[in-house]
């Protein structure tokens, strides 16, 4: 448990995240690297008699280099080891180090959705918590003016303009699950919207995880998200689409207060009263509480952009013009 960094939370679940011959590999060698070989040696080991009455039969052969190539293969997908030092193309040569459980779980609730949903529910809610608190603690807000990482709040337009110059680049993209949804998953909104270019060595596609998709693909997963009123939010190495409540990006904000410095957000709404039919498609487009049903009074919405992010979803659907982006300048919240 302490050398794969497992949560109290875990403890009594853990034989159904981390198997017992993945255990058995962390507990051997989570303070160097290895390769294939040693892991062989590891797992032909004999087995005490706990260890036996946990696993099927298969975990008592010995392994030879064919299987502990396949185990690795497997461990590496799953996030229970990662990549050291690289090797030959075919995966052959690599050296290989312990992850860890934060990992481990990000990837469990994303490629193993039914296996997560079927622990206990207090279960689930007490490692989103920890999820969360240990990526909140990761976060440098000292760096760069208060932006511990380079997140932009971009409209729809703005986000298809960025697929392009990247596209442009020559920079393949790819595209999996939602890992904030995954965990939390309590918003019902689409969860196969997340888009990455990062695909070195320990990444989601090389791990296996994420698909490589085109262009014209990519930008159909960002109007899709659009139309399910998704934030769409930017960063060097991807694009996600966010619910705004299950998002770990604007949890953290909520929490730290960060307001329109982190995600960084350089729109603002502005409402014109006048034109407000009060149809109240705004209030079931907005994710951050921008118009209250107690506000339709007279047959207007009333908006209080003091919490707009700058997103434009509420924008792009409002049939009468009355809400428009403008420059966010000299604006906080």
């Amino acid at each position: 448990m302490d050398k794969f960094g497992v949560p109290e939370a875990a403890h009594a679940v853990i034989d159904r995240i981390v198997t017992p011959l993945e255990q058995k590999l962390v507990a051997a060698l989570a303070d160097e690297t290895f390769d294939l070989a040693e892991i062989g040696r590891v797992l032909s080991c004999p087995f005490s008699l706990a260890e036996l009455s946990l696993m099927s039969l298969e975990g008592v052969a010995t392994f030879d280099e064919n299987e502990a190539k396949r185990f690795a293969d497997s461990a590496y997908r799953r996030g229970i080891i990662a990549v050291a030092e690289e090797g030959a193309r075919d995966g052959t040569g690599r050296r290989y180090r312990i992850a860890d459980f934060y990992g481990r779980l990000d990837i469990f609730a994303v490629t193993e959705q039914d296996a997560w949903r079927s622990l206990p529910q207090e279960v689930q809610t007490a490692l989103d918590d920890w999820y969360f608190d240990t990526y909140y603690a990761g976060l440098d807000w000292s760096a760069d003016g208060g932006k511990p990482t380079d997140e932009r709040v971009l409209t729809l337009e703005e986000t298809l303009a960025y697929i392009d110059r990247n596209h442009e680049k020559g920079r393949q993209i790819y595209l999996t699950d939602c890992d904030c949804r995954a965990l939390r998953g309590n918003c019902g909104s689409p969860t196969l919207v997340c888009l990455s270019y990062r695909d070195g060595p320990n990444s989601f596609p090389d791990r296996g995880i994420s698909k490589p998709v085109t262009h014209g693909e990519a930008k159909a997963v960002v109007v899709s998200a659009d139309r399910a009123a998704l934030v769409h939010t930017v960063n060097p190495n991807g694009i996600c689409n966010c619910c705004g409540d299950c998002c770990y990006l604007f949890r953290a904000r909520k929490r730290r207060g960060s307001g329109p410095v982190w995600p960084e957000s350089r729109h603002i709404i502005t409402f014109e009263t006048g034109r407000c039919i009060g149809c109240g498609i705004c209030l079931g487009r907005c994710r951050f509480g921008v118009f209250d049903k107690s506000d339709f009074s007279g047959g207007k919405a009333v908006a209080d952009d003091t919490r707009c992010v700058g997103c434009g979803v509420c924008v792009s659907t409002c049939p009468s013009d009355a809400l428009r982006l403008a420059p966010r300048v000299g604006r906080s919240i």
